[in-house]
């Protein structure tokens, strides 16, 4: 009889433990390979498309600069629009926006772009996320596409850089005397306050901007290490919060919207100056169609909110569900509660204009989008001005024409306001105004922009994106080439 075979040896408790830690191991290294590879795709291809359009040496090239409302927008219509033109120019487009950006890190980036792209010509349609801006910062509603682009070597270099920044402020916190940073003003649309000059590494302020200048770089890992240390430094930074939210892929949006929810919900007494980030979490709620949780806030808010608060608040819930008689009620509420010598804000004005519109009441939606610019005329920041001066003046050095773009819905006598006759040689103004008007009259406004984020305006569609690819198009062509859009080349 033969001898059975021997079974095979049982590991020691160590190599089990091994073999488990090895196969977790191998595990996250085939996850991180898939995720890194996809995150480089879409970032390769972006930076691709703009080598593409820098190479061409025999091309008129023209970068395009701004916020949520330029990346991955209009500028890939504008491209497809010029070059429909019977002229016999080539025109390459560049795509420098960057979500949730503002106009200090866009004027930090201009010469490098510019020694990168050798652009002819400079698009900017920027300010909107400025300090004082009296709207919802661009690039809320967007999800962090680019949460895997940085490789892991230099994310593990940036993470620890970032750590050890960390620590040396920990314990320049703890020195005596000096104050801890307390909660950061934010201004009635959300957009965070003028800080100071200066701030040093154990700042809640310093990670916020640190945070900001690494996603200008598609830095996203290390930008959302650098968020979460302010809100480590001071859980009061709401802005840290919400930049740190719009990288988020929706399933991390959720649970911090929950989080943010119970935070108000058991801490938070309002003050009607300190209302743009509650704002931008009711925004963020309806955007995301949890109505349930936004009437749960509402509710829990009713005895700590300003009464004018709490009815534009019910106005934006009931607009966004299609209940436009109570939404108009709430607006109306809202305007009469914020009487002078109480919170003044153009959000009820431009709720109002909205579903008036949405209704088809045209004058009526009209009257109420100037009242609300009468109320707060959308002038810009003077950081947005003084910076808009320096672009030129690098522009200017280099014999690049700027194209200044207003806004979808907004007046253009601001931003020419910005240079005076004897400063506007080598300059062209866009004027939207009228044309996103009179289409509001002919298209549903969700037709021609995807959201609502500004009051008055919001991200656009593709719609709404070729149409402001067009009119920046005439006027380049008007200005620069001495010829006429063709209509059928893509411009309504």
């Amino acid at each position: 009889m033969e001898k059975d075979q021997k079974p095979p040896t049982v590991s020691s408790p160590g190599q089990r433990i091994a073999l488990m830690l090895f196969g977790v191991f191998l595990t996250l290294v085939i996850l991180e390979i898939g995720l890194q590879t996809a995150g480089f795709v879409i970032l390769a291809v972006q930076q691709y498309k703009n080598w593409s359009a820098s190479k061409n040496g025999a091309a008129y090239r023209i970068m395009c600069v701004g916020e949520s409302t330029t990346q991955g927008q209009y500028p890939r219509f504008l491209e497809k629009i010029l070059n429909a033109q019977r002229i016999k120019t080539q025109f390459s487009v560049i795509d420098e926006g960057l979500s949730a950006t503002n106009t200090d890190l866009i004027l930090e980036r201009m010469e490098s772009n510019i020694r990168k792209y050798r652009p002819d010509a400079v698009v900017a349609m920027i300010g909107i996320n400025d300090a004082g801006a009296r709207h919802m910062p661009a690039g809320f509603n967007a999800h962090g596409q680019n949460f895997f682009q940085a490789l892991k070597t230099y994310k593990l270099m940036q993470l620890l850089g970032l750590h050890i920044q960390a620590k040396w402020g920990e314990k320049k916190q703890e020195a005596p005397g000096e104050p801890r940073p307390g909660v950061l003003p934010v201004a009635s649309g959300g957009a965070t306050m003028p800080q100071p000059a200066v701030v040093s590494p154990g700042d809640d302020s310093f990670y916020v901007k640190r945070g900001m200048e690494l996603n200008a770089q598609g830095k996203v890992n290390a930008a959302k290490f650098a968020f979460h240390k302010a809100i480590r430094i001071n859980p009061g930074n709401s802005d840290a919060y919400f930049r740190l939210m719009w990288l988020c892929e929706p399933k991390e949006q959720q649970k911090m919207l929950e989080r943010m929810i119970e935070k108000y919900k058991k801490e938070f007494v309002l003050c009607p100056r300190e209302s743009g980030d509650l704002r931008m979490l009711f925004v963020q709620l309806i955007a995301m169609h949890k109505y349930a949780e936004a009437e749960v806030l509402l509710k829990a808010l009713m005895d700590h909110c300003h009464a004018g608060w709490i009815s534009l608040f019910a106005g934006e819930v009931a607009a966004a569900q299609g209940r436009y008689d109570e939404a108009v009620v709430r607006y109306k509420e809202s305007i009469e509660l914020n009487k002078p010598g109480g919170i003044i804000d153009v959000s009820p004005y431009f709720g109002l204009a909205h579903v008036y519109r949405v209704l088809g009441k045209f004058d009526l939606s009209e009257d109420y989008l100037a009242r609300g610019y009468a109320v707060a005329p959308q002038g810009y920041a003077s950081v947005t001005v003084e910076n808009y001066h320096k672009i030129k003046k690098l522009l200017d050095q280099h014999g690049i024409r700027l194209v200044c773009v207003q806004y979808a819905m907004r007046n253009i006598e601001p931003l020419k306001q910005i240079f005076p006759a004897d400063q506007r040689q080598n300059v062209s103004f866009v004027d939207n105004e009228r044309l996103f008007k009179d289409a509001l009259k002919k298209y549903r406004f969700e037709q021609v922009f995807r959201d609502r984020f500004a009051g008055d305006f919001g991200h656009c569609t593709d719609l709404g994106n070729t149409m402001l690819a067009g009119n920046i198009a005439r006027v380049i062509l008007r200005d620069v080439f001495g010829v006429t859009l063709l209509e059928e080349a893509g411009a309504h």
